[in-house]
């Protein structure tokens, strides 16, 4: 599957475009809104509820967004509706409120936070959630294991394998083992059409390997016009905050 053009046509809103002063703390529907009116891709986080909902949240725990201890997959989805993000009148969406909200005015890229070895719930929640949904969009996560469910299962949808550093161990995204280091530039079993990566890891000759063979880098998280600069010389897009590009 070649990658679809709008990987590459415009920068990519990392968690919406999400300003809290304005009420639209990041993965909000208030930041959606904001970057489907703006024409901005977005990227998201989703997570499974203990009622195996796919609910849209970046953190394992509540602490950072909302002031609880509590882990987000330990609560049910109707509990995570009620809690406020950052004491704004936002709180926790569904995936399925997102995908009904954007309705197709952007794409999505929907990045599936499963740090565990074991690999479905999570990934079934949201295919069951986009069955119906006929929007661009692609799936993505640092779990090469997911990747690989999604090729199997969702395999009409673009992917993304993220990862964090092209520097020692840290290459390796989670779910890998060392001995898959050699094909993670290929992933076999997940057949990414892009990878995600810190700008903190660029410059890299792995990085221009990648790109060599057809595979887009898309660089994370470029937060001012400088940093936005430096991708574009050493990427084909960004996921941004903090600042318009």
């Amino acid at each position: 599957m070649l990658p679809p053009a709008w990987l590459t046509s415009k920068p990519i809103a990392h968690r919406g475009l999400h300003d809290a002063a304005a009420g639209a703390p990041e993965n909000s529907l208030a930041a959606f809104a904001r970057a489907a009116e703006a024409g901005y891709p977005i990227e998201l986080d989703v997570q499974v509820s203990r009622d195996g909902a796919a609910v849209v949240f970046h953190d394992d725990t509540l602490d950072r967004m909302i002031g609880d201890a509590r882990k987000v997959s330990r609560q049910l989805a109707t509990e995570l509706k009620e809690l406020s993000l950052l004491g704004s009148d936002q709180s926790v969406p569904l995936l399925e409120q997102v995908l009904d909200l954007v309705a197709d005015r952007v794409p999505l890229i929907i990045e599936l936070k499963n740090p565990r070895m074991h690999v479905g719930r999570l990934e079934t929640a949201v295919a069951r959630a986009l069955k119906n949904y006929d929007g661009a969009c692609a799936v993505s996560s640092f779990n090469a294991r997911t990747v690989a469910w999604c090729a199997r299962h969702l395999p009409h949808l673009p992917r993304g394998q993220n990862l964090m550093r092209f520097r020692g161990i840290s290459i390796l995204p989670d779910g890998w083992h060392p001995f898959a280091l050699r094909n993670l530039f290929t992933n076999r079993s997940g057949r990414p059409q892009f990878f995600g990566c810190s700008i903190d890891s660029l410059p890299h000759p792995g990085a221009e390997r990648m790109r060599n063979k057809g595979i887009l880098l898309i660089v994370f998280t470029v937060r001012n016009r400088q940093q936005q600069a430096f991708a574009n010389a050493h990427a084909d897009n960004i996921f941004f905050q903090e600042f318009t590009p």
